[in-house]
């Protein structure tokens, strides 16, 4: 079942919404582009959210197509502060450049929580 968000963030066009259950959701716009600070603020507000308690997130990039930076990838899989808290990461994707950038992340970075690439918002959510 889908809730609405009980907060909403958007930095530089990129929705961080918050959900019941420590749910979070980032969700990109069709066109963007992610600096080191974007990156810093999202993880500052997911931390100000949740607190020490651990959280399941969701990544969003349907319909999307930017730039992630390397130093923005190394810092979201290894770097940040709310890395500990992560239970596990469900990435949604439908085009062949973000799956592309999405493979050399987990390849590359290798984060330090289970993750999972998903067709669909609805598959990662029961996830």
């Amino acid at each position: 079942m889908h809730h609405a968000p009980v907060h909403e963030i958007v930095l530089d066009e990129i929705s961080v919404r918050f959900y019941p259950q420590k749910r979070i959701e980032i969700h990109y716009p069709k066109e963007f582009e992610i600096t080191m600070e974007t990156a810093r603020q999202m993880d500052k507000h997911i931390l100000k959210h949740v607190g020490t308690e651990s959280f399941r997130l969701l990544i969003n990039f349907e319909n999307s197509f930017g730039n992630m930076p390397q130093d923005v990838q190394r810092y979201f899989a290894k770097e940040a502060p709310s890395i500990p808290q992560i239970e596990k990461s469900a990435i949604v994707l439908n085009s062949l450049g973000i799956r592309i950038l999405v493979k050399f992340y987990m390849n590359f970075f290798k984060p330090k929580y289970p993750t999972q690439i998903f067709g669909s918002l609805t598959e990662a959510r029961v996830w």
